[in-house]
């Protein structure tokens, strides 16, 4: 993943630093968003060992490798961002039906500061399916996936899950991998990590409303993505390719190709194409300057870049 996710390591420093600063301390809730594979969410808790990190995704290839990978302290949620997160709060679920219902167009400030699809991602979505959050972007292979098809050691084929790893409720170890998160208190960090532009405007709209909600007063939202900078066009025009972006995307795909052809991973791959069949990416690339009007119109009170490389940046807005 460190090879092919632009600045991957001074953006994982940047979000440390930010939310140990904002903080004032080590966060003790981190929820990470689209997860993936797990490796982000890993890391956090490798920094912040006393933190319980939840990661949420619905990508059943992805997630298997996530329970294989992530240590106990690490929770492994099913969900679909583009819909309600699984919190147990019935006001945030209320809002967020009201708020889908009203928006499933894109509206006309969209069109004029960020890009939908083919525009969005110089090669659109990878090959391997669309996903709702969480896939690693330009050909990124997750650390410990293996090329040529062959299962991680300790994952299980045709959906079943490692050992210890419950499909309805707590795993043995004592780490939650499905049902709603506790709401004991709010979070003080959320990550979401080349994961929204699967979503459409709207319901990137929602995400940080449910985000907002689900943090920690001063709590801090960082999100990474494709943000070009409007205020710089040519300038992003001409990063776009960035350098090697086309060989890593084409690795990303032939990596989704040879496990779509091992025998393994045929029921997750079974799965997965059900998973994604009715909920086709987004490819939406919004400016930073977008992505903080969403995120103060979602009652942050601050919102502003944290980090930048290339067309890639990161945004992050205070609770």
């Amino acid at each position: 993943m460190t090879g092919f996710v632009p600045g991957l390591p001074s953006l994982e420093a940047a979000i440390a630093v930010a939310a140990d600063a904002v903080l004032g301390r080590s966060p003790v809730r981190v929820l990470d968003l689209g997860g993936g594979p797990g490796v982000l969410a890993e890391r956090m808790s490798a920094r912040w060992p006393e933190a319980a990190v939840t990661m949420i995704d619905i990508d059943p290839v992805l997630l298997a490798l996530a329970r294989d990978g992530v240590p106990p302290a690490v929770s492994v949620i099913d969900a679909d961002l583009g819909e309600a997160l699984p919190i147990n709060d019935d006001s945030i679920q209320a809002d967020d039906s009201k708020l889908l219902a009203e928006g499933d167009t894109v509206p006309d400030d969209v069109l004029r500061s960020g890009a939908l699809l083919g525009d969005a991602l110089p090669n659109g979505a990878p090959s391997g399916g669309a996903r709702s959050g969480g896939a690693l972007p330009n050909g990124a292979l997750p650390d410990g996936a293996l090329p040529n098809g062959a299962l991680p050691n300790g994952a299980l084929p045709n959906g079943a899950l490692p050992d210890g790893a419950l499909p309805d409720g707590p795993r043995s170890d004592g780490a939650r991998s499905h049902g709603a998160l506790p709401a004991d208190r709010g979070y003080d960090l959320a990550t979401a990590v080349m994961t929204v532009h699967y979503l459409r405007p709207e319901r990137i709209r929602a995400l940080y409303r449910r985000c907002r909600r689900a943090l920690a007063p001063g709590g801090l939202l960082v999100v990474a993505d494709l943000m070009p900078d409007d205020g710089l066009p040519s300038v992003m025009s001409a990063l776009n390719p960035a350098p090697g972006e086309a060989a890593a995307e084409l690795a990303w795909a032939q990596w989704w190709g040879e496990v779509g052809e091992a025998s393994e991973f045929a029921g997750l791959m079974e799965s997965r194409a059900d998973v994604f069949r009715s909920r086709p990416p987004a490819n939406f690339a919004g400016s930073v300057s977008w992505h903080v009007a969403a995120a103060r119109s979602a009652g942050f009170r601050e919102a502003g870049l944290l980090w930048r490389d290339g067309r890639h940046a990161a945004m992050a807005a205070v609770a």
